[in-house]
């Protein structure tokens, strides 16, 4: 049996968007997106990463220690713009060539600089998410 416990709940703030944050990756997971009309489904990789710094100004502290989500198609590929491999390649801190494998587990605890974006819920509500990764200057 399971015990289900009832917390506060706090209404954080969301960061606007290409907000410039520090964030370290926490879990990784794949996961199958159904496809629609017909078409095949997709796996996907999905990143929870804990907020460790927010670089702006008037940033609300109280998101320092907090969870935010991000995900890229969980297919690597020489494509010079794919984000799969871009946002490894950030994460792991060296290039990634033809023929490279990564075990997801590898990324846990990695730290990353990264843009984030504004997105409405189906049920109504705004959330902040991880756009991108960047690589360090």
């Amino acid at each position: 049996m399971a015990i289900i416990g009832v917390s506060e709940y706090i209404d954080y703030p969301v960061l606007p968007v290409n907000s410039l944050i520090v964030v370290e990756v926490s879990e990784t997971a794949v996961m199958h997106q159904p496809g629609s009309g017909g078409r095949a489904g997709w796996d996907k990789l999905n990143f929870v990463f804990t907020i460790s710094a927010i670089k702006a100004p008037d940033a609300p502290a109280v998101l320092i220690g907090t969870e935010i989500y991000g995900s890229v198609p969980a297919k690597m590929s020489s494509y010079a713009q794919n984000r799969t491999r871009l946002w490894l390649e950030i994460l792991l801190g060296r290039p990634l060539t033809v023929g490279d494998e990564v075990d997801t587990d590898e990324l846990k605890g990695k730290r990353a600089a990264a843009r984030t974006e504004v997105y409405t819920t189906k049920a109504g509500f705004a959330h902040h998410g991880v756009r991108d990764l960047i690589r360090a200057e």
